[in-house]
């Protein structure tokens, strides 16, 4: 018996944004995010002049000093944005063969073809992320993960949606997913110069502007493999008004304090409005290099109004209020050279 192929969005281009960050919440009940560097098969070189594959690999450092377990920790520090604020109850997935049977589909983050991992089992609140790096035009790409099952099969629907509401189609008000895939840029440029990768998730001392800095990425990059810009209840609070774009989700809106909150018309809606506050968001275009942009309210907000259980404390700390997470000194998105100016911005 043939499994019937049912493939969600994945693996649009992301970037990052505008707003002060909110504080962590630990809750009892949070999902549980897993990075999986089975496909992490690039060749890198290390700070002793050799190749070493992945890269995110453990016990070694690499030629921009920083080791494997602080690159790990950067991401697992970006994960605990999202696993801290939402408090959904997903369903095991435990195949047992025959019909209760599926395939994880993927876009391999190092190559860019497309994986397919059977009868992947996961734990209650567990959300599986596969990570990679290559050279690519952004500073990452990532999404929610595809699926193959059998369909109207209780197991089917129970990989499809893990226990939430409708997922899927033109009635979706809720999201759901198995995980996904993140690819970061292997050798990032901006306006065609080369920068650094910032990898110190814990402080921002060492962050300039010859820097992008990771976990801000990170943070961004789980925002679309978590549904913003790709989940069908997020496009079903989209509307088009003379060409532009607007969410209209209900909790983002009343924080915003219009009905209509502007999208970004370039990439069909994916993202913020850039410039949207004063403040940068987490999900907008563009990151400024120099620059830490971690979660607000109102990036907060869409998730809540997309289907995911956020912590309501998250949520009335106003648009761009400061709270009390790690922020940049005044480092901007200046660089003097060649005897100017430069203002880069990355998009991610």
């Amino acid at each position: 018996m043939a499994i019937a192929a049912i493939i969600t969005k994945q693996g649009a281009i992301v970037a990052l944004g505008v707003g002060l960050p909110l504080a962590l919440v630990t809750k009892a009940d949070a999902i549980n995010v897993s990075f999986d560097y089975s496909f992490d098969t690039g060749n890198y070189q290390t700070s002793d002049g050799n190749t070493v594959t992945g890269f995110f690999t453990e016990g070694v450092t690499y030629e921009d000093g920083s080791t494997g377990e602080q690159r790990r920790n950067a991401l697992e520090t970006a994960a605990s944005y999202y696993e801290s604020a939402f408090s959904d109850n997903l369903n095991a997935i435990n195949p047992t063969g025959g019909i209760n049977s599926w395939n994880a589909v993927l876009t391999d983050p190092t190559n860019g073809g497309t994986q397919t991992v059977s009868n992947l089992q996961l734990d209650q609140n567990e959300v599986l992320i596969y990570v990679g790096a290559q050279d690519v035009d952004a500073a990452a790409f990532a999404g929610p993960g595809g699926y193959q099952v059998f369909p109207n099969t209780e197991f089917g629907n129970n990989v499809l949606s893990r226990g939430q509401g409708t997922t899927l189609g033109a009635e979706a008000n809720d999201f759901s997913l198995w995980g996904g895939q993140i690819t970061f840029d292997s050798s990032i440029t901006a306006s065609g110069f080369d920068l650094d990768w910032y990898w110190d998730s814990e402080g921002t001392d060492g962050l300039t502007n010859s820097h992008v800095d990771f976990l801000s990425v990170a943070v961004h990059e789980l925002g679309h493999v978590f549904g913003f810009g790709l989940a069908d209840s997020f496009d079903n609070l989209v509307t088009e008004i003379n060409g532009e774009l607007f969410f209209t989700g209900e909790t983002t809106a009343e924080l915003f304090g219009e009905s209509l909150v502007p999208l970004s018309t370039e990439d069909g809606g994916g993202h913020f409005e850039e410039g949207l506050h004063e403040n940068e968001l987490a999900l907008d275009p563009l990151i400024s290099v120099g620059e830490r942009n971690l979660l607000t309210a109102l990036d907060y907000a869409v998730f809540a109004d997309i289907g995911w259980q956020v912590d309501p404390s998250l949520l009335g700390q106003g648009v761009g209020n400061p709270v009390a997470v790690p922020t940049p000194s005044a480092l901007g998105s200046m660089l003097f050279m060649l005897g100017g100016m430069l203002t880069r911005r990355r998009r991610v």
